[in-house]
């Protein structure tokens, strides 16, 4: 086989997994360009990958663990019951972990957190989302580090108690439409029944001046006898005014009923109005109050008792209830503010303290998750995550048409246009290092790839 060949199959699978694709579209690829190489040897070739990746990623930990000083650590799921471990430096975006565990319990978060340590000992901060095992097992592990909570997972904690007082106001917005709708509906069936009354009523009256008329012309007299009889025109127009006379009964009825109702939606629409009113105040004061917790966290306003005293003075008629779950909340949770420490009463922090670094790379991960229908915690399902830890490490976001830099290049590397092509088949390592294992390559033997 040629040494095209060869390059073509190694380019193509890392194309391949580095792009979120199956091991089951590689080998079909391969056989759509009759490529004589089955799927048992690719996941062979993906282990052997696998196991340099993770001889790469661990020689290039020790090159840059004296940077590493904040990190961040989060487990992610896929679905209910798959996790992942992820640790990320906070200022450089190096991958420092990714792997499976089984469970979210103190033990085996313990375990994860013990070989973090182990390999990255300058660590000095942490930062972490709002779960309860966390402080326990930082405790336990790093001794007295500086653990900070993310301030962005407690923003949105208290975002979902504001959304009750917006789902209040846009409900009350929503009552307040339907009513209108109803009053509009109600004014236009009593226009159609006054412009029926006043109708019925002038050809009432003309009816009435003909029956005269004709009274008139036949010289009848009042309590004659046989009227209609004798005159069967005047039985036609009595009838009708009985008619006219039944219907503007009926119209009078309907028209006092269409009355209160319109003014029954009149009292519910005001009322309507003063909730929405004051739904819209609590929801704005709200609003104020979750600005000021921002300038808390960010020490705008510098103790807890100022904070106190202004979310009090802003509070005594609308949004008291907030206001005592913000105080409870950040009570609850003193780590929030754990970094405050390092800022003088006229310093404060230009953005919130977060894990963005972390939830950024889980968004860039749940593609590769979603391409499993199964994980599972396997020879090779540990090589296929060792090689994404290194493919992030190495590689540019393509935001911005690729001109933000690599992880490893923001720690100040120069990689000169190195790609990971070139370090796992070449041995092109921009940052010195040495690896202890052996070479591996394709060959072919009978017409067929196999790994040498």
């Amino acid at each position: 086989m040629k040494n095209e060949t060869i390059e073509y199959i190694q380019k193509t699978t890392l194309d391949f997994i580095s792009s979120a694709r199956s091991i089951n579209e590689l080998a079909q690829h391969f056989r759509t360009e009759d490529i004589p190489i089955s799927e048992e040897i690719i996941k062979q070739y993906l282990l052997k990958l696998g196991d340099l990746a993770r001889s790469i990623n661990e020689a290039i930990d020790t090159k840059v663990q004296h940077l590493i000083t904040i990190v961040e650590v989060d487990e992610t799921f896929k679905g209910s019951e798959v996790r992942f471990f992820e640790s990320i430096d906070h200022k450089y975006r190096y991958l420092l972990r990714l792997h499976l565990i089984e469970s979210s319990d103190y033990d085996t978060l313990y375990h994860s957190f013990k070989e973090l340590k182990d390999q990255f000992h300058n660590t000095r901060y942490i930062i972490t989302d709002l779960a309860k095992p966390y402080p326990a097992i930082i405790d336990e592990v790093f001794g007295h580090i500086e653990h900070q909570f993310c301030q962005i997972h407690a923003l949105r904690t208290l975002l979902k108690d504001m959304d009750e007082e917006k789902n209040a106001f846009l409900k009350d917005l929503k009552t307040i439409q339907n009513l209108q709708q109803q009053m509009d509906t109600e004014k236009k069936r009593r226009n159609k029944m006054q412009k029926r009354k006043w109708y019925k009523n002038d050809r009432l009256e003309r009816v009435i001046l003909k029956r005269d008329q004709l009274r008139l012309q036949f010289g009848i007299t009042p309590y004659q006898k046989n009227i209609f009889s004798q005159h069967p025109e005047l039985k036609e127009l009595n009838r009708e005014i009985n008619l006219l006379q039944s219907y503007l009964r009926g119209n009078f009825r309907s028209e006092l009923r269409s009355k209160n109702k319109i003014s029954q939606i009149q009292q519910e629409l005001n009322k309507a109005i003063q909730d929405k009113n004051s739904h819209w105040a609590n929801y704005m004061i709200c609003r104020k109050t979750f600005r000021m917790t921002i300038d808390y966290f960010k020490n705008k306003i510098v103790s807890m008792n100022d904070l106190l005293k202004k979310i009090d003075s802003l509070t005594r008629s609308y949004g008291a209830r907030f206001g005592k779950r913000v105080s409870s909340f950040i009570h609850s949770h003193p780590r929030l503010t754990t970094f405050k420490c390092h800022l003088s009463n006229r310093e404060w922090y230009l953005t919130l303290i977060s894990t963005n670094a972390i939830e950024s790379l889980n968004g860039k991960l749940k593609r590769y998750k979603d391409v499993r229908r199964k994980w599972v915690d396997t020879d090779l399902t540990r090589s296929i995550l060792e090689f994404l830890r290194l493919h992030f490490n190495f590689s540019r976001s393509l935001r911005n048409r690729g001109r933000n830099k690599s992880p490893l290049e923001r720690m100040g590397f120069n990689l000169n246009g190195t790609t990971l092509y070139d370090v796992i088949f070449h041995r092109l390592f921009p940052l010195n290092i040495r690896l202890e294992k052996h070479p591996f390559e394709l060959q072919s033997s009978g017409g067929v790839v196999q790994l040498m």
